[in-house]
């Protein structure tokens, strides 16, 4: 299976986005991913494509649970674990409400529970309406 080839809206969000290359290939075939810092932290974003939609017409779930889980990685970089992996050991969202093409998604995090004994990490995605 091979990943959607890329279209004309692989474009970055906005002036001050920069593209972020993913290494894992689900997670590359699911973007193109671009990130910012706002206020010192890292938020993940990607302008929500065609490919993107499921077939209810909004933005597929997955999109945006792909998101929130790809946080993990920055949140525990911020927390002061780089040399180690920080997986996802539960992933719960609402969804609100549905959201169609040309939108911006966006994903954040804030570490509730610090190292070293435990980690806890939440983090969100959501869709503009414009």
């Amino acid at each position: 299976m091979t990943a959607k080839q890329p279209t004309t809206q692989m474009r970055p969000p906005g002036s001050d986005w920069r593209h972020i290359a993913m290494d894992d290939y689900f997670a590359a075939a699911a973007g193109p991913w671009y990130w910012q810092l706002r206020d010192g932290v890292p938020i993940l974003g990607m302008r929500v494509e065609e490919r993107h939609i499921s077939v209810r017409g909004a933005c597929h779930g997955g999109v945006l649970m792909t998101m929130a889980d790809l946080m993990s990685l920055p949140a525990g970089c911020m927390a002061g674990l780089i040399d180690r992996l920080v997986p996802t050991m539960t992933l719960a969202m609402d969804f609100i409400s549905p959201a169609g093409a040309s939108r911006l998604a966006t994903s954040s995090f804030l570490v509730v529970i610090p190292p070293p004994e435990s980690v806890k990490i939440n983090s969100s995605a959501s869709i503009r309406s414009k």
